[in-house]
């Protein structure tokens, strides 16, 4: 998650809401408009699970990832564990969610919070 980019789409989506859109259409358009990135990125997932050492580089970044949450604040994580071929977190407060609700558009949040943690679709 980059800060700048929840509140780039937090402000998006509040323009969106004040040209009277519904959630659907509000997220369709999102879609639209964040489809090459999100197949960008889903490509660049695929190249890196074909490398030997995927691994690694998952768990170097998930690491990292971990690290900036906690430096930002933009999570927090009730549990973080690493161990060999695994990584394993609990996040309990992510502020994209904490964001959407605070300007009363948390319908519009993709992330979906259940008893054991938060989750965000594929």
């Amino acid at each position: 998650m980059n800060v700048p980019h929840v509140y780039a789409v937090t402000a998006m989506c509040l323009e969106l809401c004040g040209f009277g859109l519904s959630d659907r259409e509000i997220m369709d358009f999102t879609d639209s408009v964040f489809r090459k990135r999100k197949e960008f990125f889903a490509a660049l997932l695929r190249l890196i699970n074909l490398l030997p050492d995927s691994w690694r580089i998952a768990r170097k970044r998930n690491i990292g990832d971990h690290e900036k949450r906690v430096r930002d604040g933009s999570a927090a994580c009730d549990r973080f564990e690493v161990s060999d071929g695994k990584i394993e977190y609990c996040i309990s407060k992510c502020m994209h969610v904490e964001v959407f609700e605070s300007y009363g558009i948390r319908s519009l949040c993709r992330i979906s919070v259940s008893r054991t943690g938060m989750s965000a679709p594929a």
